[in-house]
């Protein structure tokens, strides 16, 4: 469950690495979201390619402070499947340019595929692992 001001981990080559909830979308009476959810977020820390010494020149696509909206693909909180329940390590999310458009070019780490119900099959293509 992610409330308004939880911690989060990207998990993109976005440049970001760890954001903060502002906002989950939704009706007015839902104050958590789950996997599959678009939050508004803002970007906590970040990538600085400045200070790496390799001699290829990266981009940063977020800087700090800066407010995009996420599609959340891990909780800690128990997901029912069927006869089972599917929990992670950590909260995670993905960074998205608005609705439709994607702000990265790949994931790391495993996928929840309840993330296909809410209509982001791209995402689930560039995953690693899918559970």
């Amino acid at each position: 469950m992610i409330f308004a001001g939880s911690k989060l981990k990207v998990s993109d080559n976005s440049g970001a690495l760890t954001v903060r909830c502002i906002k989950v979308y939704g009706t007015n009476l839902r104050k958590a979201g789950t996997v599959g959810d678009v939050i508004l977020v803002s970007v906590r820390t970040y990538i600085d390619f400045r200070r790496q010494k390799s001699k290829i020149s990266l981009k940063r696509k977020v800087k700090k402070s800066q407010i995009c909206k996420a599609i959340i693909v891990r909780v800690k909180k128990q997901i029912k499947r069927r006869a089972e329940y599917l929990h992670y390590s950590d909260n995670a999310v993905v960074l998205l340019k608005n609705e439709s458009s994607l702000l990265f070019t790949s994931i790391s780490g495993p996928i929840s595929s309840e993330v296909r119900k809410a209509n982001y099959t791209r995402i689930l293509l560039m995953a690693n692992i899918i559970i």
